[in-house]
């Protein structure tokens, strides 16, 4: 059963497009765990609705982060504050990457969302178009 969430109850979901047959190629520079992440990534319903034109240097700075912060919490020194504190902005940056991209649930929901609501403005235009009285 699928649920809009939306004021109101149920409703149609938007569906967003399909994944891509195949993946982007992940950037050259990152590590076996962050190429596993990438892949994964393509097989989510979400990243069917990424533009790699115009979402792509986003979409790789979000995998470099995830691959520079697997390597601190296996290679570093956690006690160090300053490798700490890395992990910590590396972790808030690659949380806003998943929020922009409807990664996770609640973030899948809001951009499911968002995609409802302009689907509901674009109905709302056309339907006022088509009341218009045609001038003869």
């Amino acid at each position: 059963m699928t649920l809009a969430f939306k004021r109101g109850g149920r409703g149609n979901l938007p569906a967003l497009p399909a994944p891509p047959k195949d993946a982007p190629d992940p950037p050259g520079d990152i590590g076996e765990y962050a190429v596993e992440v990438w892949a994964g990534f393509w097989q989510t319903e979400v990243s069917g609705a990424v533009n790699m034109k115009r979402d792509g240097e986003r979409l790789r700075y979000w995998i470099r982060c995830v691959d520079r912060r697997n390597h601190l919490w296996t290679h570093s020194d956690l006690d160090d504050w300053r490798v700490w504190k890395q992990v910590v902005d590396l972790t808030a940056a690659i949380e806003r990457a998943e929020q922009q991209f409807g990664m996770g649930a609640l973030n899948k929901m809001r951009l499911t969302g968002a995609l409802d609501q302009a689907e509901a403005a674009e109905q709302s235009i056309k339907t006022r178009r088509d009341r218009r009285p045609v001038e003869a």
